[in-house]
């Protein structure tokens, strides 16, 4: 090979090498990514499960003050959205 092949060759041989270590980077910046979209889906996720599970909570709640204040089970039904059957059990 003369000189300006064997140049050409290792010329090509970096670029290669260059865009292999692109591509490592690349797929290593793509997991962390992934990773911290996962941990933000999670902690959504998590806070309005929370939220939900809190206002089941209140609900039932108001339905036992309710009970204890002699309020006809409809009527708490109607409130709370809670069903005669889980009212009935407080």
């Amino acid at each position: 090979m003369d000189n300006s092949a064997n140049k050409k060759f290792e010329y090509t041989l970096q670029a290669l090498q260059d865009n292999k270590e692109d591509l490592q980077r690349l797929r290593v910046e793509m997991a962390e990514s992934d990773h911290k979209a996962r941990i933000r889906y999670a902690t959504d996720k998590g806070r309005e499960e929370g939220k939900i599970e809190g206002r089941d909570e209140r609900k039932l709640e108001i339905a036992k003050n309710c009970k204890s204040e002699g309020i006809p089970f409809e009527t708490i039904a109607k409130a709370t959205g809670l069903t005669l059957e889980k009212i009935k059990k407080l």
